[in-house]
């Protein structure tokens, strides 16, 4: 038991000393990219497109909150999610059809994707561009998003 407690602490003190003190990111770190990147990417995507859609790269959290636009995706949009939910339901068994027919009994599904006059992409590499926004994190390394209009 000691040994146990002994352990834990040398590996807590070993974490802080590689880590430092406060810590700047956990330990463990799955985000494609900082909090600071995100709000800073974010800010600036707002002041550029002002009220027209966006659409989100794959993590979207920490950016739509900062950049408080309209960042669409199969979650805020629920035009977008109607055919993979109509997808799911053809491809699932006879059982879990049924469920998910009743599930989604009133979903409206005359509802259109809210239109996106620009798409948000993370891509690989340094920022190249006057509309990217360079990333890092521990996991991808630098990176950036890039701002496009749609076609």
């Amino acid at each position: 038991m000691l040994t146990m407690v002994a352990g834990t602490l040398l590996a807590a003190v070993l974490v802080n000393a590689r880590q430092g003190l406060p810590w700047q990111i956990p330990v463990i770190f799955g985000n494609w990219a900082t909090r600071a990147d995100y709000e800073r990417a974010g800010t600036a995507v707002a002041a550029r497109v002002g009220d027209a859609g966006v659409m989100a790269p794959q993590e979207i959290g920490t950016l739509a909150y900062y950049c408080d636009c309209e960042m669409l995706d199969k979650f805020s949009d629920r035009g977008r999610v109607i055919p993979l939910i109509d997808a799911q339901i053809q491809q699932s068994g006879p059982i879990a059809r049924a469920l998910l027919k009743v599930n989604y009994l009133w979903l409206d599904r005359t509802q259109e994707p809210r239109p996106a006059e620009y798409e948000l992409r993370w891509v690989l590499g340094p920022s190249a561009g006057p509309d990217d926004w360079e990333t890092w994190s521990p996991v991808t390394g630098v990176n950036h998003l890039t701002l496009l209009p749609t076609e």
